[in-house]
């Protein structure tokens, strides 16, 4: 999976030589890892599972762009998976929802929390379509994370600015 901000960018953003490149990688990945957690946005595309507990029910993945397969628990709790005729997402804002195709009818699912397994292709197809400040957050963690990487720290007011420049839009939001 590609990274939305660059080991180049952040090298550049970092002032840092080639020789930190293991310790810049990893932190790019967890400041990708922290924006997704705050904005409950998939910022590098990749398959996602979200389990719900009705076909009604939101998908907090964000953004959609397919839906790869369903799949619920039956009466005797085998995994069926649901043909994609009975369904479509409704995906232009969100929360992306499943809808019912015409002439269709949802199938029972077995009682419980989580039954029905929705997998998505989620994500941004190129860094340039991520909100800018969700990059700008990014670049303000990594060196977050570079500068204080012996202890593994984060200093309370890099995630305040962080948690701004995601913007308002994200607020809410959680995977």
């Amino acid at each position: 999976m590609a990274e939305p901000v660059s080991l180049e960018l952040a090298r550049a953003h970092l002032n840092a030589d080639e020789g930190d490149d293991l310790v810049i990688n990893s932190c790019i990945a967890s400041a990708r890892g922290w924006v997704e957690n705050y904005t409950g946005q998939i910022l590098a595309p990749r398959r996602v599972s979200e389990a719900i507990d009705r076909f009604t029910d939101p998908l907090v993945t964000w953004p959609i762009a397919s839906i790869y397969e369903i799949t619920y628990a039956d009466a005797n709790r085998s995994r069926v998976p649901l043909s994609p005729d009975v369904y479509d997402i409704a995906n232009v804002r969100r929360p992306a929802r499943l809808t019912l195709n015409s002439g269709q009818a949802w199938p029972r699912v077995a009682a419980g929390p989580g039954q029905i397994i929705v997998d998505v292709d989620a994500g941004y197809d190129t860094p340039a379509d991520i909100p800018p400040g969700m990059i700008r957050a990014m670049l303000m963690l990594i060196s977050g994370y570079y500068v204080d990487r012996e202890t593994g720290g984060l200093a309370s007011e890099i995630e305040t600015a962080a948690r701004l420049a995601c913007g308002a839009a994200a607020r809410g939001w959680r995977l």
